[in-house]
């Protein structure tokens, strides 16, 4: 067999990234649409969740930017007083 008379190689290698491309793109419009909220209605509650090791510097700005209640913070074994600091 002659490959480089074969068609089936060279068609194979265009037709992966073809058949991938077209399976994320179905999978991207089964994403569902988000709706604004109606005005008045409450909004939907939101956590958001901090990595922190040796942040120190900027952890506080970064806390203070949300409300209190919505933060958590994960240390990761900071050495600069970063756990200390929101511990407080």
């Amino acid at each position: 067999m002659n490959w480089s008379n074969d068609w089936g190689i060279p068609c194979l290698l265009l037709a992966l990234p073809t058949l991938l491309f077209l399976r994320a793109r179905w999978h991207y419009s089964q994403i569902p649409v988000l709706l604004p909220p109606q005005p008045g209605a409450p909004l939907p509650d939101c956590m958001v969740v901090i990595p922190a090791r040796d942040e120190d510097a900027v952890i506080a700005r970064a806390v203070a930017s949300f409300s209190k209640d919505t933060v958590i913070v994960v240390d990761d074994a900071s050495t600069d007083g970063s756990a200390e600091f929101l511990a407080q």
